[in-house]
């Protein structure tokens, strides 16, 4: 009985961890990220697309590249992409919703 009750409250711990299906990041710590990589590359751009590719055929959904959730915590972004540029230190982001 004990057991049980132990399973169910487990379960009805990690049901919204599963269902979210994405960890989320603050907003302090996407920005960390994003001067990390500017501090690296001084000189040049760093370009990240949400997609990197074609999927396996036994891949279902749209698939996030990593890179570019790593950097903005946007886990459906179809059809964006982020630049970096390290002259001016900044960041921009282009979403075309044609995608």
């Amino acid at each position: 009985m004990k057991a049980t009750l132990c399973i169910s409250g487990l379960i009805l711990v990690t049901i919204p961890l599963v269902a979210s299906g994405q960890t989320s990041f603050s907003v302090s710590e996407l920005e960390a990220r994003r001067k990390a990589v500017l501090e690296r590359v001084p000189d040049g751009i760093v370009v990240l697309r949400s997609y990197s590719g074609l999927k396996h055929w036994d891949e279902s959904g749209f698939q996030q590249d990593s890179s570019f959730y790593y950097f903005t915590g946007l886990p459906n972004a179809h059809g964006a992409i982020l630049a970096l540029d390290g002259q001016k230190k900044e960041s921009r982001s282009r979403y075309d919703s044609r995608f």
